[in-house]
């Protein structure tokens, strides 16, 4: 027997089939075949994107947004139907014995990350179609979509401007120098002129190796308007403390960014020491006898 499940109700890894009636999902029979095989392209053809896909699920009631597998098992009493959740994959097996006769299918089912598989449920209708069904996670899927846009709307700036820097027409000298510091190291340095704007106007920020200089100027007299603003990145050398990077405004409208080097680790003098050697000794000369022979 079929242990019928209620339709809300989430299922553990050996899932039981829940019986429906196939007006709850399709209300044409003629359409199930049309469905088992267009639910092999379900994740790329969303009813927003297929109109056919979007006719067929409009004719049933309104639901949630969910993801749904079918798989055609005409032929197979519910009883012979096994669905079983192993992580993130669907494990379907089936099988009808008739005399000698042997009848097996076995299916394995990706479930996307972004479905809730917790809230996975399975279902079979009259006329042998499975049906898979799982919302969608669509809190979580809507937070990394807008955390993903807020990443690109900070980073294009940042891009756009690191491109910059590759261009023919900014000189060597704008993009700062290296310069010497009392006491001994060395700093990174860079000026840029701001005398049409003040201080309040004014914003540096630092990202990573990046300094960016931005100033923004309006002002109405007279019936004009007067808008100027400007837009300077500066890369930062490698070996920069980038902790310690300042700006410095003088009274002459002039911006100064500083960003000191790393110290150069200190090399230790060598150890002299004394080495021991070794004297070798000269062997004995040889003792000759009186008839010139050399004696043993």
């Amino acid at each position: 027997t079929v242990q019928i499940s209620n339709y809300n109700t989430p299922v553990n890894n050996s899932m039981s089939l829940w019986l429906a009636p196939s007006n709850v999902y399709t209300p044409f029979s003629h359409s199930l075949p049309l469905l088992a095989a267009l639910s092999e392209l379900d994740d790329a053809l969303l009813p927003h994107h297929d109109p056919l896909v979007h006719r067929l699920r409009s004719r049933g009631p309104k639901r949630p947004r969910q993801w749904t597998r079918s798989v055609d098992l005409r032929g197979f009493e519910p009883s012979e139907v096994s669905v079983k959740r192993d992580g993130c994959k669907m494990r379907i097996a089936a099988r009808h014995e008739d005399g000698e006769d042997v009848t097996e299918v076995k299916r394995t089912i990706d479930v996307p990350e972004d479905v809730d598989v917790e809230k996975l449920s399975s279902g079979f209708t009259r006329e042998g179609i499975l049906l898979l069904q799982a919302p969608f996670k669509e809190e979580l899927r809507d937070q990394q979509q807008q955390q993903l846009q807020k990443q690109k709307t900070e980073n294009s700036v940042w891009d756009e401007l690191r491109e910059l820097l590759r261009a023919p027409d900014i000189s060597q000298d704008s993009m700062g120098h290296v310069e010497d510091v009392d006491g001994g190291g060395k700093r990174f340095c860079a000026e840029l002129s701001v005398r049409e704007f003040k201080p309040e106007e004014i914003r540096v920020r630092q990202q990573g190796d990046c300094v960016l200089v931005e100033a923004e100027h309006k002002e109405e007299a007279g019936g004009q308007r007067v808008y100027k603003k400007l837009e300077r990145i500066f890369q930062l050398p490698d070996g920069t403390k980038l902790d310690q990077v300042a700006s410095k405004l003088s009274h002459d409208g002039r911006l100064t960014i500083l960003a000191p080097f790393e110290a150069p680790p200190a090399q230790e003098k060598p150890h002299v020491k004394d080495l021991p050697m070794e004297t070798e000794q000269q062997p004995p000369a040889p003792v000759v006898d009186g008839d010139g022979q050399t004696a043993p």
